[in-house]
């Protein structure tokens, strides 16, 4: 299965188009935000966004980490 298979998904916004929705794994998000395992655990145990538990593996939604951002919920440095 191609990468992009696995990371995209797709739901209907509010207009009933397609929406892609983005999954992020830990890796990613701390590469997106700059921050270590530890800070990303705690901003995860804070509920500063969603995350995902699915065979040992968290996953994120690019758009739940954005919103985040947006809200100054977390910096993005």
């Amino acid at each position: 299965m191609k990468e992009e298979a696995k990371n995209e998904f797709t739901e209907l916004d509010q207009n009933g188009r397609d929406k892609q929705m983005r999954w992020l794994r830990s890796r990613d998000v701390r590469k997106l935000l700059g921050v270590r395992d530890s800070t990303l655990q705690q901003m995860r145990i804070r509920g500063d966004f969603p995350a995902y538990k699915l065979g040992g593996i968290w996953y994120y939604l690019e758009d739940d980490i954005n919103d985040a951002i947006l809200k100054g919920k977390i910096c993005n440095n």
